[in-house]
């Protein structure tokens, strides 16, 4: 290793910047020139073998014929005492290999750098050069695009091959047979080559396809536990499709590498210049809207959540293509196919919501999550990549961003008010008072409809402020819904909403309505699981079990007038979203974006009570909704939802070893599990046909599952958790009247409920009793947030607040036996409230024990308060995308 400030020639090591079998490379300063270069030096040890010193002479060879602005440029060739070394480019950037760490590359960005590549290939082959090492970290990624480096085993045509035969790349910098891992340049080797066969420019374009296969979806194209196995794979096997694992990727996509994967030689692509010729074909058809089978219909994901630059190429797409969607269907236009771009998030974004397009169809806006934990409004344009924030909208998570009618102002709620925000900036003016918000839509009188909380109707109120007015009442009775997520129709006098469906509901209650904005008319318009938007000319979208669908759909009359057809098929969704929020956005132009799936495993971290990282406490688990940590704190909970759809299961976490199983095969509540007392026990929410029960499942022994409580009245209920006696579960719901209320009721079966607390609040505040059984902790949004709170228990007399700035979810847990009570603000600080012992209930102020990781999304702690279970990305997380679909209304989803 040669130290800073080494001379070669009049070149000064600067530092190092990497090493591989073929030697080293450093950052030098050219002081001629007044560059910056990097070098590559031969190591004494293998300069003294001829073989290789004479391969490292014909690299110098090789790549000094080659100028292209995709290869690396040869500077110089020198020679120092003993030490030969090559004088480079310096390219700043990551490697491919380096950057596919995270996650596939949006498949704009595989057409463009993979086109790159081609074309420098090209280059190299003119010039009867073949690379013969091409792989992921021998391509820069720069910010003019790829650059193709390492020709270090890159041989003039018509040379003989490297005496050997079969035998380990020198640039491999680890066996092969490593256990457990499979590195190196045998991913990437044609079949021709791994016979030992002469290889040509054929094998350059077979590894090139490899490299694409990568590219696009993240995974190798050919994998093996061993030498033998990989190369038995790339012999015989074929690589599962590119839809499998990423469902946006064109069909055309997938013919152009399949032809380079071919086995024989002769049916791939003979030349690299074809081969850019056909990614250039795929991405400018796309661009264009032209005929191209690209426009796959998204599938199914494999996986069940959660981050790269915004596809520019993608929006160009969209911009373009705008103006062949315009009116074309009203003008009865040929039919054009159907085109799916994709767009991802920038890193270190969370989105919270699809994405609302505006009705020009222009901008996207989006609540979404930053790396500080800090949730607001971020705006981005269909025409470019720039993403920037509206200052002014931070706050919680229910921002629910909608569009004015002229594309001019976005409406949001946020901080308990209905607010509004100019599309080019400004402070954001509050227009009324909200509580929990379910959606907002503006219409074209500057009326804006919102649905204030889930317990209530639709109300109106001016953009300007004023005093919100009912137009649709709520029944909450039994056998009725909640209304939700109102959206205008052109006239703006008519709307769609959404009325929630519940195992009580009676039939035809639940789904899109149809209503007048004087409230004198309201229809049922048909089944639904989330709400509904209308698209020009004449569709009305929605989802159905989890398939989103386009129905024609007459707004003036207010009646579905045709049969429902696929625009997506069904697969998973994010669980965290607002029951029936939409997963989707239209335009008033038809242009339709929706989230594309959500995807990442978890895993689950002990930290100390100073926020301190103690170490995992399992191993990868799916997503979780919930994490409850059992009294003896060696086993967890873990609600989770099925990835194939069933609904969300319970998990028994041991966080001893880290393994996780299946508890529960029934569907549940996605809040709804606890523990017995003494850990023998658990309780979950259970869904059955027509009802919400809560069932008890003994860990010990084979007592069979069994039912602990029918709700004769709530049909929202929710299990809290168990009374220390473990005699009685905390229950919430709504009752008869429609008020939240928090029942106490027995595990025996015998004896009626007992009513605790009730009031204007929503069910989702989790109440805990004191280990002592003296007090009970519990939580409302009647201020228009979640407050904590502690009163007596079993009798409750006046509570008393424990918290100031709100409690995230209305979630808090007594811990030290009693004498404290600990709950997350809003804004993910872990706090902590000391409630002294005496015959009077008093709390002192609560302070901060530690503030969450901004990628923990769930949280629970030991009885003792001691340790803190949190719920963090077990792996590299993928970009969240989004699909944008053009010219979906006459195509068919596949």
């Amino acid at each position: 290793m040669l130290a800073a400030g080494t001379s070669l020639g009049p070149y000064r090591i600067l530092a190092p910047l990497g090493a591989g079998g073929m030697g080293e490379v450093y950052r030098a300063h050219d002081a001629r020139l007044g560059r910056d270069v990097a070098i590559k030096v031969l190591p004494p040890h293998l300069a003294a073998t001829p073989e290789t010193r004479a391969r490292f002479e014909r690299e110098a060879r090789t790549i000094s014929q080659l100028s292209h602005p995709h290869i690396c440029t040869l500077f110089d060739v020198g020679r120092e005492g003993d030490t030969d070394y090559l004088v480079m480019e310096l390219l700043e950037g990551e490697t491919l290999a380096h950057r596919l760490e995270r996650g596939p590359l949006p498949v704009a960005e595989v057409l463009r750098l993979g086109g790159q590549v081609a074309e420098a290939l090209d280059q190299a082959h003119r010039a009867g050069v073949v690379h013969r090492d091409l792989k992921p970290g021998n391509v820069m990624l720069t910010k003019s695009g790829a650059k193709l480096m390492d020709f270090g085993l890159a041989r003039a045509a018509g040379l003989a091959p490297v005496a050997g035969g079969l035998t380990e790349s020198p640039t491999v910098s680890r066996p092969l047979t490593a256990a457990g891992t499979i590195v190196g340049t045998f991913q990437y080797m044609a079949p021709e080559q791994l016979e030992g066969k002469e290889a040509d420019a054929r094998a350059d374009i077979w590894a090139l396809g490899c490299v694409l296969y990568e590219m696009t979806t993240g995974q190798r194209a050919f994998e093996g536990a061993s030498q033998a196995s990989l190369i038995s794979a790339i012999m015989k096997d074929e690589p599962r499709p590119l839809a499998e694992l990423q469902p946006l990727s064109p069909a055309t996509l997938e013919h152009v590498v399949r032809v380079c994967l071919a086995k024989d030689p002769d049916q791939r692509w003979q030349a690299a210049a074809d081969l850019a010729r056909e990614l250039r074909w795929v991405g400018e058809s796309a661009s264009q809207g032209g005929a191209v089978a690209a426009a796959a219909t998204p599938r199914r994901q494999a996986a069940p959540l959660a981050w790269l630059p915004w596809a520019a190429a993608a929006a160009l797409a969209v911009a373009t293509a705008l103006a062949l969607t315009t009116g074309l269907f009203r003008q009865g236009a040929p039919k054009l196919p159907r085109l799916t771009l994709e767009i991802a998030l920038p890193h270190g974004l969370r989105l919270m919501e699809v994405p609302a397009i505006s009705p020009d169809g222009e901008w996207l806006v989006f609540a979404a999550t930053d790396s500080t934990g800090t949730t607001r409004l971020w705006l981005r344009g269909m025409g470019g990549d720039e993403v920037r924030p509206l200052p002014g909208t931070e706050g919680d998570n229910t921002l629910m961003p909608f569009w004015s009618p002229d594309s001019r102002n976005i409406g949001f709620f946020s901080g308990g008010k209905l607010r509004r925000i100019p599309l080019e900036g400004g402070s954001p003016l509050a227009i009324c008072d909200v509580q929990d918000s379910r959606g907002g839509s503006w219409g074209a009188d500057d009326v804006i409809l919102f649905a204030p909380d889930s317990k209530t109707g639709i109300f109106r109120v001016s953009a300007s402020g004023g005093v919100p007015a009912a137009v649709t009442h709520a029944d909450l009775s039994p056998g009725n819904t909640s209304h939700r997520f109102p959206w205008f129709l052109p006239d703006g006098r008519h709307f769609l909403y959404w009325r929630e469906p519940t195992s009580q509901a009676r039939p035809n209650e639940a789904g899109i309505w149809w209503a007048s904005l004087d409230g004198a008319v309201q229809r049922r318009v048909c089944d639904a699981t989330s709400a509904a938007a209308y698209a020009d000319p004449g569709q009305l979208l929605y989802r159905y079990e989890n398939a989103l669908l386009a129905r024609p759909f007459d707004p003036r009359s207010g009646r579905a007038t045709g049969a429902p057809r696929a625009v997506i098929p069904a697969r998973p969704i994010e669980p965290f979203q607002k029951l029936g929020s939409p997963t989707f956005s239209v335009s008033n132009r038809g242009v339709l974006t929706c989230e594309v799936g959500w995807t990442g495993r978890d895993r689950l971290y002990w930290y100390g009570r100073s926020g301190r990282p103690l170490g995992p406490a399992s191993g990868l688990l799916p997503m979780c909704a919930l994490v409850d940590v059992s009294p003896d704190a060696r086993r967890a909970l873990y609600v989770l939802d099925d990835p194939g759809g069933g609904g969300f299961r319970v998990w028994l976490v041991d966080l001893r070893s880290g393994l996780g199983t299946i508890l529960t095969h029934g569907v549940t509540g996605w809040n709804g599990a606890a523990w017995s007392p003494d850990g023998r026990e658990v309780y979950f929410q259970a869904s059955t046909p027509g009802r919400e029960e809560i069932h008890a499942l003994t860990l010990e022994g084979s007592a069979a599952e069994r039912t602990v409580y029918v709700p004769a009245t709530s049909p929202n209920a929710a299990l809290d958790g168990c009374t220390p006696d473990g005699k009685h579960l905390l229950v919430e719901g709504q009752g008869a009247s429609g008020r939240g209320e928090m029942l106490l009721v027995p595990i025996s079966g015998s004896g009626r409920p007992q009513r605790l607390v009730s009031g204007a609040f929503s069910t989702g505040g989790v109440g805990d009793v004191s280990p002592d059984g003296r007090l009970l902790a519990y939580a409302t949004d009647e201020t228009g947030r979640f407050e904590l709170y502690i009163t007596s228990f079993p009798v409750p007399r006046a509570p008393c607040r424990v918290s100031t700035e709100g409690c995230q979810n209305g979630f808090g847990r007594w811990t030290r036996g009693g004498r404290e009570i600990v709950f997350v603000s809003p804004d993910n600080r872990v706090m902590a409230a000391e409630v002294p012992a005496g015959a009077e209930i008093q709390v002192r102020p609560p302070q901060e024990l530690f503030r969450l990781p901004p990628d923990a999304h769930n949280i629970s702690w030991t009885r003792e308060g001691d340790r803190f279970l949190l719920a963090l990305p077990g792996e590299p997380q993928p970009p969240q995308h989004l699909a944008v679909l053009l010219n979906w209304q006459r195509a068919e989803a596949k």
